[in-house]
């Protein structure tokens, strides 16, 4: 699967290699170190991860597909394949907070004595969309929340585009009257426009409808307090609107249900 951030600097690369004068036919192919240099001003990756990119470039691709790259052209179909595979073994290798490595969805839960109030986080989810099968799949919004820093993480669900109104679904191992819910975004916070919460027989109240706001915070843990409802549920929905704001990817890290057992 093609990574967004893989697919950023994948890109990068074959803009940097072919960019400079308008005269793409006079170009010279910068050298290892240019092109290191190249990517890490371009942003998005760090030094390692923008040195084994270069690497990935001139050792992948054939001369004359380094030609037609440094005329503007684009290369041809195999040599696209492997650089890209390539660079996706130098992502996959970086420093956090960048990884493919799937969240676990044993969801712990814990147990507030004081006040008999059950916290859980989602067991699994399921969405309309997802970027990936796995990283960024809706099942990255199970379990306790493991991102660290705003930002494009495969550990977090997306939707397929950055253009689109989105529905993700989280179920719990248990049923619970609920109070509260949170939703941890660990990007481009603020498009959450409806949450909505679902008893045993599909039965869906809604306790949070508002307009796409962009946050001043991220990563962002929005809290919705839930005064009326008094089945147990064990499905929490939330609905995202990427068009308001236009701001790229929304991504969810973790839905948190707190509430009583029966």
């Amino acid at each position: 699967m093609v990574r967004k951030s893989v697919a950023l600097c994948a890109a990068a690369c074959m803009v940097l290699v072919g960019c400079g004068s308008d005269d793409k036919s006079s170009q010279k192919l910068p050298n290892r170190d240019e092109l290191v240099a190249q990517i890490v001003d371009a942003g998005g990756v760090d030094q390692a991860v923008a040195e084994c990119a270069a690497d990935a470039l001139f050792s992948t691709m054939s001369d004359a597909d380094l030609q037609l790259i440094n005329s503007g052209k684009e290369p041809s179909a195999e040599g696209k394949t492997a650089f890209t595979n390539a660079v996706l073994d130098c992502m996959s290798g970086g420093t956090e907070p960048m990884t493919t490595e799937p969240v676990t969805t044993d969801a712990p839960t814990t147990v507030a004595a004081t006040t008999g109030e059950l916290s859980q986080w989602a067991d699994s989810g399921e969405a309309t969309t997802q970027y990936g099968e796995n990283a960024w799949s809706a099942d990255q919004a199970a379990g306790a929340p493991n991102v660290t820093e705003c930002g494009d993480n495969s550990s977090a669900w997306a939707p397929l585009t950055t253009n689109e109104v989105a529905v993700l679904t989280v179920t719990y191992a248990k049923a619970v009257v609920p109070s509260e819910v949170t939703v941890v975004q660990s990007y481009h916070p603020g498009t959450i426009t409806m949450v909505e919460v679902i008893d045993a027989d599909g039965n869906a109240t809604t306790i949070y409808t508002g307009l796409a706001a962009e946050a001043a915070t991220c990563p962002l843990s929005q809290v919705f307090a839930i005064t009326d409802v008094t089945t147990a549920v064990q499905q929490v929905r939330i609905t995202i609107d990427e068009t308001a704001l236009n701001l790229g990817w929304t991504e969810v890290d973790a839905v948190e249900l707190v509430g009583t057992t029966d």
